[in-house]
């Protein structure tokens, strides 16, 4: 897949049963065809609600590493409470492969 498709990568879609406080998910620790990245990803859910978001990578960084076709996407979700920022929850590694 060329970049230029893929600079907006990417969604979460969170069950509302998963969903009983207002919390807030970003990514951690991402990486693409095995360079450090940096994304923006911070995406608020509701209490019951559905949420549906992008992540976005830095087009700066990308080109600093000369990537130009996503290989291998690899970060983890960090998730926590909106109201008092406490952790709920971090996500093992999710490796998406592109070959």
């Amino acid at each position: 897949m060329h970049l230029k498709h893929f600079i907006r990568a990417g969604f979460l879609i969170v069950p509302p049963k998963l969903c009983k406080k207002d919390m807030t998910v970003q990514t951690r620790d991402e990486s693409v065809n095995g360079f450090m990245v940096g994304t923006y990803f911070s995406c608020e859910v509701c209490s019951g609600k559905r949420a549906v978001d992008c992540i976005v990578f830095s087009s700066t960084e990308l080109d600093e590493n000369d990537i130009e076709n996503f290989e291998t996407v690899e970060f983890s979700f960090h998730i926590f409470k909106a109201a008092d920022r406490n952790t709920i929850d971090d996500s093992k590694p999710v490796v998406l492969n592109f070959n």
